[in-house]
């Protein structure tokens, strides 16, 4: 009863159980409400700054979401000790969406689309991997998992002939995300968010 994983999973899923319950919810959720209203009356105004038109939104959007998702994975992991199961398939699934995300970004990356500063783009690259190989470090293989993942997709991805396809890459790469969550829905919880205040979440 006093076994470390034992605690660590009666804590956590005391906190989440307490967290869903908590005001902070709704109280976030009031605070994004004008996010949405600034979005939809300024549209024109941010679709131009991204440079974003009808013919392009789709892609555009699309790589952004792949782009997302695999910053999200990166952050997000790392807790294995909320696991339940001694043996885990998670390990392979994220470095499978690791791998369809730098897949679909790199194969929609052009060279002459990569920033001015290529400094600046090499270093965020840098920390980017260094995040990939703390977010799996419950094996000695799992900082090689990820990091292989990443730069075999991207390479992939960057030396094909063709982009993949926005509507079925992206189907593809969510679906992965939900397998994964409804698979060890412990290890990616949202409830810890709860009882943030509102300064930590703007960190966040």
């Amino acid at each position: 009863m006093l076994n470390d994983i034992t605690v660590v999973q009666s804590a956590v899923s005391a906190f989440n159980n307490a967290a869903l319950l908590a005001p902070a919810f709704l109280w976030s959720a009031l605070l994004a409400t004008p996010l949405f209203v600034i979005v939809y009356l300024c549209a024109p105004q941010i679709t131009s700054f991204l440079k974003w038109d009808r013919k392009n939104i789709l892609e555009q959007t699309t790589t952004w979401t792949a782009a997302l998702a695999l910053v999200w994975v990166a952050l997000f992991g790392g807790n294995y000790a909320v696991l339940r199961d001694n043996l885990s398939v998670l390990p392979m699934v994220t470095a499978t969406i690791v791998f369809l995300c730098s897949l679909f970004v790199s194969s929609h990356l052009l060279p002459h689309s990569l920033p001015q500063k290529r400094g600046i783009f090499w270093l965020c690259t840098i920390l980017f991997i260094i995040a990939l190989a703390l977010s799996d470090t419950h094996a000695w293989w799992g900082p090689l998992l990820q990091i292989g993942a990443f730069l075999f997709g991207t390479g992939i991805g960057y030396i094909a002939r063709g982009k993949m396809r926005p509507v079925a890459g992206i189907i593809l790469i969510m679906l992965m995300v939900t397998i994964a969550i409804i698979m060890q829905p412990e290890f990616f919880r949202f409830g810890q968010l709860g009882s943030l205040t509102i300064s930590h979440l703007l960190a966040v």
